[in-house]
């Protein structure tokens, strides 16, 4: 009994693992392509051709106790299947009232990193995340940037377009962008115009603008005011490349 339901009842857990739980492990551990982390019917459909190998291979015998395992490994799996459509379905919390929603990114030109005049009006056809931060002394923000520089490989790949901005001078943020290898440029806001028009003049604040050039979400990031993880933040933008309406709040 014990050895012809080995190969099920592992068939029915590995099942159960590749739907919520691959996801999130992938997530954590790994730099899934932005198309997967959106859209994950691939570890779906090895889930439920694994599911039926496994119910196969359980209900072959004559034993009633197999078929309660085939029962057991069917509601597991459906379990994580609901789980992985929760979690790579599920959208922004609701934008910070201090940001502008709705409002188009002005024709204005700032200085990269390099010296190189960056029209905002360049970054139409592409979503867009701004990462407006105080400054190098920030340690805060130094771990924001961090965090979206670990994860924003295929975001990036995939066509969305990364910044931080902050009112520091270019030969800092070229020193800076060099220290913590950053895959994104950070441009320099001499007076905080723009931080002043879409975050109500907070230094510290991450929006999301669709390829239209509109502010679609945006939230304070206050040290008494979490961040969202960046992949949440990045996939929230991939999906803005193909409906604005995918950002909750917006």
């Amino acid at each position: 009994m014990k050895r012809a339901s080995a190969g099920p009842l592992f068939l029915g857990g590995a099942a159960m693992l590749l739907g919520a739980p691959a996801y999130l492990a992938l997530l954590r551990f790994a730099r899934p392509p932005a198309w997967l982390m959106d859209r994950p019917w691939p570890l779906a459909t090895f889930a439920l051709a694994t599911l039926l190998v496994c119910v196969l291979g359980l209900l072959r015998g004559r034993a009633g106790r197999r078929r309660g395992l085939a029962a057991i490994a069917a509601l597991g799996t459906a379990a994580s299947l609901a789980g992985l459509y929760f979690v790579s379905r599920r959208g922004m919390p609701e934008a910070s009232p201090e940001v502008a929603l709705g409002r188009t990114l002005p024709d204005v030109t700032l200085t990269d990193e390099t010296g190189r005049g960056v029209a905002l009006s360049s970054l139409r056809g592409h979503a867009t995340v701004l990462v407006f931060y105080r400054g190098a002394l920030c340690v805060a923000c130094r771990a924001q940037l961090v965090a979206l520089a670990e994860r924003a490989d295929p975001f990036i790949a995939a066509g969305v377009r990364v910044f931080g901005v902050s009112a520091d001078p270019p030969n800092l943020s070229l020193e800076w962008k060099k220290t913590l290898s950053l895959p994104f440029s950070l441009l320099t806001d001499d007076h905080q115009g723009l931080a002043q028009s879409l975050c109500n003049a907070r230094a510290h604040c991450l929006v999301l603008v669709d390829p239209d050039g509109v502010v679609r979400w945006g939230a304070l990031n206050d040290y008494w005011r979490g961040a969202e993880p960046a992949e949440a933040v990045l996939l929230a933008a991939y999906r803005l490349a193909a409906s604005p309406g995918a950002v909750r709040g917006s």
